[in-house]
């Protein structure tokens, strides 16, 4: 999913085409071809990346995650289901917790989101907050 500057200036004279701005066609976006048997390249954690490890979940455990390479947990499998804004990790499941009976979803920080937010998330989770089935 190359963004060529060819593909690039051809979307932004479409977009600025309809807004009524007429621009010269850019030139086409050369063909890629690739050579059968060729291997690709996937994303994959750096080697020795703690999240490699950090993302593997216990059976029917669920997890989200963040801005950050923990991301790429959302293409291993299916535990981590969702994702969110840096910082808010850990708040799809406090807008889940009330519809569902899955009682612990595991939130995936990275060490920027840690120090920038994440230490406030978890210098809170002893506080119990009522749920609508409390109340």
């Amino acid at each position: 999913m190359e963004l060529s500057p060819e593909s690039v200036s051809a979307g932004m004279a479409k977009f600025l085409g309809a807004a009524g701005l007429n621009l010269p066609h850019p030139p086409a976006p050369p063909a890629v071809e690739r050579p059968a048997g060729l291997l690709r390249r996937v994303p994959a954690f750096c080697a020795g990346c703690p999240h490699a490890t950090s993302t593997k979940l216990p059976d029917g455990s669920f997890a989200s995650a963040g801005i950050g390479c923990h991301f790429m947990a959302l293409d291993d499998g299916d535990q981590t289901r969702t994702f969110t804004h840096m910082g808010g990790e850990g708040v799809p499941f406090v807008g889940l917790s009330n519809f569902t009976d899955v009682k612990h979803m595991f939130a995936n920080i990275g060490d920027g989101t840690y120090q920038h937010s994440g230490i406030m998330a978890v210098s809170y989770t002893h506080l119990k907050l009522p749920t609508n089935r409390e109340v």
